[in-house]
């Protein structure tokens, strides 16, 4: 079939705004391609239109669905309320604007009258402006000997005077005993208190007949939060949505928190090729970006993901796990984006754990199902009849090891990752905690010694050391080796020596630390004085010598790949290592003033700033240059990183992104995406053609670059190949050369391996 012509989002917007404004008829709009008869999606519209245009659209939408309803949708007779209503199933209409009315007669809600009954009693009261109230509370039984009796002026106030009565006094509107008898408005409403985390909040009132989910809405309106929250009791209960509040048994003075998950994004695991990231909208949806085989294109499973609780992912798949428990994943099915095999199995889903290329699932039981490749983790039959009440798991590159309930441990996967535990099943017992490297494991059990399994030279034999692992508080790893701090604050290190796995050289230095972070072959140890200690490979930050009289009242540490970024008490920061890995921010360095937090990409690093700014350095093509996106990072909240782009969060849920458009750099065309098996292209195709194969050249040559640059620094080989396939850059970087002309920052590139699958 002909392919269908793609529009650029600026021509679209226009298309459909110009709609917008000459009427109704952009409701039956078609895609502008010659013969298409696809309809534009309502969502479309609201994504690309300014807000007066959306707002014109949904008024339209709306009206059209009122006429178009035959009386099922009616419109809120409230003063300029524009909202429409459904039947309820209960006849009566709680309208967010505060009118509640009745469906059938649009009159204010009047049960138990029949409509026909106030019809009746408002037309022959009209001109003498009865309420319509006075059917229900002029005649009433008394709730005590059953007598019927009426109201005969005065107030609520009413006494059983009949004869054969029993003198019984009560409030006539709802039979209730006088001296408890509230107002109206209260006896059909409650009134509760809801708090944020932060301390703030809110008395509302809401009716005892209107649901959980609307009193949600009220709290996180009146507190002014954005995002999906939950409500949940002192206890820790989360209230049910659909329940009304009665029936969820709540009361006037109870005391509910407000939980508000923001939007959350998510990368694909650091070290491939290529890296795709997915977001986590307020409204429980996914949107994915990037690369379409490494997990950047959601649009096969788009209408499973809704009501998405977490998402995890593997190098190049994720794996969505949804309220119910059940799990949808996408992406490479190499690495995990195909869960069809197990799809029957992936039940009440509790949490997943991810490796390069596989994936794992705790079910509610405490069973474990697995999936992607055998080799990464994927498949554990050998070990199924073991993973039994597994309370957590923990991955490293290719292998997982699970922690049971008494404190044992499973391990499956690639037995040089850590997925052979079997010569140390008698030590791994009461393991408290697990720490991974990309080729070991480490465990610290309930007395405080450790142990270490996997890739000998690469962390997983800590004989050397055994008899100083006591009082073990807490491990960090870095590729190739690991350090443990003890409880007084003394530092042991086993591993590659290259990775930081000697540490005798700083060993006096170590004293009281608090706090260690790694790159890839160093570490860095932030001490109870706030100085700083080193060491490891001096090229990826191993050595400080050079700041150490700066290092002074550090609170956070960040690395990326070959550096180290620290926050001083005052907002300022320090930066060493690798110099085209962020290790110099020497151009920035006025821009640094009162940084709260710093994330890390593979050769970048990104600071927000106290007012929600953000100051980026490293290596421009891969993060470090955010000019094209600055004026639109403003109340960043948080950022999430690839190995070569950033992902930002702001204040109002908007996520922006820089970086190479490889590893999720570009999301500009995002709101497209579903579209892109039949739409396409505007004028001057070939063109427009030939300027896209070039910038996607360009980009994949950067990417190669990268991990070209990545294996000169390295000098091993093989532990670059033993994550992925190992495949020469010569003949790749080659081609890519004598297309575009360009130089690979200078290098020649030459019998290289890179990191990863293309």
């Amino acid at each position: 079939a002909k392919p269908h012509p793609v529009f650029c989002l600026d021509c679209w917007r226009q298309y459909m705004q110009t709609a917008v404004s000459e009427g109704k008829g952009c409701l039956d709009l078609h895609c502008p391609a010659p013969g298409c008869k696809e309809l534009i999606r309502p969502r479309r519209f609201a994504e690309l239109l300014d807000p007066a245009a959306a707002r014109r659209f949904r008024r339209f939408l709306t009206e059209s669905l009122v006429d178009d309803s035959a009386g099922r949708v009616k419109w809120c007779p409230g003063p300029g309320c524009q909202r429409a209503a459904s039947d309820p199933g209960t006849g009566e209409v709680h309208c967010p604007c505060g009118l509640h009315w009745c469906f059938a007669c649009s009159n204010d809600v009047h049960k138990p009258v029949q409509c026909e009954t106030v019809k009746l009693w408002e037309a022959k009261n009209r001109n003498e402006g009865s309420d319509v109230l006075w059917i229900k509370v002029n005649t009433k039984l008394c709730p005590k000997c059953n007598n019927s009796i009426e109201k005969n002026g005065g107030c609520m106030h009413m006494t059983c005077r009949k004869p054969g009565g029993c003198g019984h006094e009560f409030c006539r509107m709802y039979a209730l005993v006088l001296h408890q008898a509230p107002t109206l408005r209260s006896i059909m409403s409650i009134s509760v208190d809801v708090h944020l985390l932060s301390g703030k909040s809110a008395c509302l009132e809401v009716e005892v007949d209107a649901s959980v989910e609307s009193l949600r809405y009220r709290a996180q309106s009146a507190l002014m939060v954005p995002g999906r929250g939950r409500l949940l009791r002192s206890s820790g209960e989360v209230l049910n949505g659909a329940q009304p509040i009665n029936k969820a048994k709540l009361m006037s003075g109870d005391v509910l928190t407000l939980h508000v998950e923001q939007v959350q994004v998510k990368a694909t695991r650091q070290g491939h090729i290529f890296s795709a990231f997915a977001a986590l909208l307020d409204d429980g949806s996914v949107v994915a970006w990037d690369r379409d085989l490494h997990g950047g294109d959601s649009s096969d499973v788009q209408e499973q993901l809704s009501n998405v609780q977490q998402l995890q992912a593997s190098v190049a798949a994720f794996a969505a796990i949804l309220g119910d428990g059940a799990v949808v994943t996408w992406g490479s099915a190499n690495f995990g984006g195909d869960s069809r095999a197990v799809q029957e199995q992936l039940k009440n889903v509790q949490q997943i754990q991810a490796s390069d290329g596989a994936f794992a699932a705790i079910l509610g039981d405490g069973s474990v199902v697995t999936w992607g490749k055998a080799d990464c983790g994927g498949d554990s039959s050998a070990v199924q009849e073991q993973l039994k009440n597994v309370q957590q798991i923990q991955a490293s590159g290719a292998a997982f090891a699970a922690m049971l309930g008494g404190g044992s441990v499973v391990t499956w996967g690639n037995a040089t990752c850590g997925g052979d535990s079997s010569g140390f099943h008698e030590q791994l017992k009461n393991v408290q905690h697990i720490q991974a490297s990309s080729r070991a494991f480490a465990a610290i059990l309930g007395d405080g010694s450790a142990v270490a399994w996997g890739h000998a030279e690469l962390g997983g034999n800590s004989s050397a050391v055994q008899q100083q692992l006591q009082n073990v508080q807490q491990i960090q790893a870095s590729s190739g080796a690991f350090a443990a701090i003890l409880g007084d604050g003394a530092v042991v290190t086993w591993g590659d020596v290259d990775y930081g796995g000697d540490s005798s050289a700083v060993q006096d230095l170590l004293r009281d630390v608090h706090q260690i972070q790694a790159s890839h072959s160093a570490f860095a140890a932030i001490l109870s004085d706030g100085s700083v200690v080193t060491w490891g490979s001096a090229d990826f930050g191993g050595d400080s010598s050079g700041v150490q009289e700066q290092l002074r009242d550090v609170q956070q540490i960040q690395a990326s790949f070959a550096a180290f970024a620290a926050i001083l008490s005052d907002g300022s920061v320090v930066t060493w290592g690798k110099a085209d890995c962020g290790g110099d921010s020497s151009a920035v360095q006025e821009q640094l003033k009162n940084v709260q937090q710093i994330q890390a990409a593979d050769s970048t690093f990104a600071a927000i700033l106290g007012h929600g700014s953000v100051v980026t350095w490293g290596k421009s093509d891969c993060g470090g240059d955010s000019s094209a996106v600055q004026e639109q990072l403003k109340t960043v909240q948080q950022i999430q990183s690839s190995d070569c782009s950033f992902a930002a969060i702001l204040g109002d849920g908007s996520v922006i992104t820089w970086g190479i458009a490889g590893f999720g750099g570009d999301s500009s065309w995002i709101c497209m995406k579903p579209w892109k098996d039949h739409l396409q292209c505007n004028a001057a195709p070939e063109d427009q053609e030939e300027s896209q194969k070039k910038a996607a050249a360009k980009s994949d040559l950067l990417r190669y670059a990268h991990f070209f640059d990545r294996y000169l620094a390295h000098q091993k080989a093989e532990q670059f190949a033993a994550t992925g396939q190992a495949k020469a850059l010569e003949d790749v970087a080659e081609l890519f050369l004598k297309h575009l002309q360009v130089e690979v920052r200078g290098r020649t590139v030459t019998q290289g391996i890179y990191w990863g699958v293309v």
